[in-house]
C-alpha cells in the first residue's frame, strides 16, 4: 500500500502551492529559445561528474532509472540543472512506498524548479559544478522556471504523468520489487558511478 501521510505538505516543499503565475503581456510576448541545449547528452560530459560526491551521484543514478524526462525538457536545462533534476527525482520518489500522487494544485515549473534547486543545496559539490561551468541558457534566480513555463503543454503533462509512475527499485534496496540493477550494490565506488551514468545519458 503507498505511503498516505501529509503529502499535500511534502509536495509543499517543493513548491506545489499556485504562486506567482500572473504574467504580463509583454512577458507572453519573450518566449525564450528552448532548444539551445542540443548537443550530445545534452551538454553533459565526465567533467561534469567526476567531482560530485557519492551519494549526489547514487541520486542521479537512480533518478535516471526511475524514468527519461521529455528530451524537449532536457534540451531546455543547463546540464547540470539536469543532473540535479535527476537526483530531484529521486529525492521525491523515495519517499514513497511505491505511488506517487501530485496534487491537483501542482504547477509544473514551480515544481520542476524547486525539484532541481533542492540538491543545489545540499550538494555543495554540485552547486559548485553548477557555479563554474559553462551555461547554455541564463542561470540566475527565476529563469529556469520562466524556461520552464514556456514548455508546451503536452511536455509538461508527459513529465507529470511519469513522475506519478510507481516508484522503482533496485536489487541493493532489498526489496521484492527489484526493477533495475544498481552496478555499485557489492561497493561504494564514485567511478561506477560516473561511468554509469554516462552510459545512460
Amino acid at each position: 500500500m503507498p505511503r498516505k501521510t501529509k503529502q499535500l505538505d511534502m509536495f509543499a516543499l517543493f513548491g506545489t502551492q499556485e504562486e506567482g503565475l500572473e504574467k504580463t503581456v509583454s512577458e507572453e510576448a519573450r518566449q525564450p529559445d528552448l532548444t539551445k541545449n542540443n548537443a550530445e547528452h545534452f551538454g553533459i560530459k565526465k567533467g561534469h561528474l567526476t567531482g560530485l560526491e557519492y551519494n549526489t551521484l547514487k541520486d542521479v543514478f537512480y533518478g535516471m532509472n526511475q524514468f527519461s524526462a521529455p528530451k524537449q525538457m532536457l534540451a531546455a536545462m543547463n546540464p547540470t540543472e539536469i543532473l540535479a533534476l535527476y537526483a530531484g527525482i529521486q529525492g521525491l520518489k523515495e519517499r514513497f512506498i511505491r505511488d506517487v500522487k501530485l496534487p491537483e494544485n501542482t504547477v509544473f515549473e514551480n515544481l520542476v524548479s524547486a525539484m532541481v534547486s533542492k540538491p543545489l543545496e545540499v550538494s555543495g559539490t554540485l552547486a559548485y559544478q553548477h557555479n563554474r561551468s559553462r551555461k547554455i541558457y541564463p542561470a540566475e534566480p527565476g529563469a529556469l522556471k520562466k524556461r520552464m513555463a514556456a514548455l508546451p503543454s503536452e511536455t509538461k503533462l508527459k513529465f507529470m504523468n511519469l513522475l506519478e509512475q510507481p516508484r522503482r527499485y533496485s536489487n541493493a534496496e532489498k526489496t521484492p520489487a527489484e526493477d533495475f540493477y544498481d552496478p555499485n550494490c557489492d561497493g561504494h565506488s564514485v567511478k561506477v558511478y560516473v561511468n554509469a551514468i554516462l552510459r545512460m545519458i
